[in-house]
């Protein structure tokens, strides 16, 4: 796996799948709206402690897995800094913009967003 995030998102999918439960079921069994599970599931949010506990309960994990879900969770980011000091204003506006619009932006975004990205470190 390349990262933390996508690291503690794969296993929380493949805990789910493995009792065969919907995104909306694990919601209901963790309190939380169905969106708010599903950013947890792609990694657009990360795991609270207390998030953690309720699913290492929820999946009944014996111990190695409760520790390895507890530090691929903890590992996960939870915010993420830009330094803007030597940015114009175009790209400060842009940058706000981004930040501001990223949490709403759904996988079709995303992708467009991943295709741009690599189109760009092709060219540098």
């Amino acid at each position: 796996m390349s990262n933390s995030i996508e690291k503690f998102s794969e296993e929380l999918k493949n805990y789910r799948l493995s009792k065969n439960f919907t995104q909306s079921k694990m919601a209901e069994l963790i309190g939380k709206s169905v969106s708010f599970y599903s950013a947890l599931e792609v990694g657009r949010k990360p795991a609270s402690r207390l998030i953690v506990d309720q699913i290492v309960n929820i999946f009944q994990l014996d111990e190695n897995e409760a520790v390895k879900l507890r530090a691929s969770a903890a590992e996960v980011p939870h915010q993420i800094r830009m330094d803007a000091r030597n940015m114009n204003a175009d790209q400060k506006n842009i940058a706000m913009q981004f930040a501001r619009r990223f949490e709403s932006m759904d996988e079709a975004d995303l992708e467009q967003l991943r295709k741009l990205l690599r189109e760009d470190s092709t060219h540098s």
